[in-house]
């Protein structure tokens, strides 16, 4: 169903998020809040660095249609592009402390794997194209040459995640600026 839908998704062009200015928070509750957020989106913490003011993810691999939980795909390319490719995301959300605010900003970026094919000599092999799988047993094994040349292409920033990270981040700040006033 997704490689007949595949050709109806078209990748919108998403100016990047707008950083987010938020006063009366100081640099390490909105480092934490962002950790937070990005914890519960499933990235892991890579590098949180409170003197740089950054947070950085691992690569995340993108989630496939059935694990409903998880919400790093975002928008309809993304969604049928991850289940289409093997893509990977790396979250990178930069905190500063201006004069009477923080600043919040967020890059994600994406990467696909790229394997060598192994050379088929019919048709009837094809499922051989890029692993040593069987007719009846797929799965990614990969030869030693593949190995060796398997590479993640960088396909630039998704705009769309780094919107709804800061969009969460700005829902959680607005939470706790709530729950203090009461």
């Amino acid at each position: 169903m997704a490689g007949l839908l595949s050709g109806c998704a078209k990748e919108q062009a998403v100016d990047p998020p707008k950083p987010l200015a938020v006063a009366g928070l100081d640099r390490a509750e909105a480092m934490a809040l962002s950790e937070d957020v990005l914890a519960r989106m499933h990235f892991t913490i890579e590098k949180a660095d409170p003197n740089a003011g950054i947070v950085r993810t691992a690569p995340l691999t993108g989630s496939q249609w059935f694990e409903l939980w998880r919400n790093d795909n975002v928008g309809p390319f993304n969604k049928a592009e991850a289940n289409l490719q093997n893509v990977r995301r790396i979250v990178e959300v930069r905190v500063r402390q201006a004069d009477d605010a923080v600043n919040i900003d967020c890059r994600a970026d994406v990467q696909r794997l790229s394997l060598t094919e192994h050379r088929t000599t019919s048709s009837a092999r094809a499922y051989q194209m890029h692993s040593e799988s069987t007719q009846s047993l797929q799965r990614l094994s990969l030869s030693e040459a593949q190995t060796r040349n398997m590479a993640w292409v960088d396909l630039g920033p998704d705009n769309e995640l780094a919107a709804a990270v800061l969009q969460r981040i700005e829902t959680r700040i607005a939470d706790r600026q709530g729950g203090q006033g009461e």
